[in-house]
């Protein structure tokens, strides 16, 4: 393969990338909205509806903790109880592209 072949291929392979990154983002984003309340959930509970485990997880000095889920453009933060139960979201935000 020549040269420009060798572009041409580079080219499509990162629009097909950026696609799936971008796909992800947003089924991520739906999974997690398609929880109605976070609040009384277990962090498995919600690990299992939204098939992600937490990108983070920071331990806090009382005994709580906060669960961090990202994407390229998109973070849920969740704080628990000492015993996984979800007290509910810490932040969430979207950056623009």
């Amino acid at each position: 393969m020549d040269a420009l072949g060798w572009i041409i291929a580079a080219f499509l392979a990162g629009i097909l990338l950026a696609g799936v990154f971008h796909k992800s983002q947003r089924l991520l984003r739906r999974r997690l909205a398609g929880i109605e309340c976070y609040r009384g959930l277990s962090s498995r509970q919600i690990i299992n509806a939204i098939h992600a485990e937490p990108d983070t997880i920071i331990q806090l000095p009382d005994g709580q903790s906060l669960m961090v889920w990202k994407d390229r453009r998109y973070t849920m933060v969740l704080r628990f109880n000492s015993d996984h139960i979800c007290l509910g979201v810490e932040e969430e935000k979207e950056s623009m592209p």
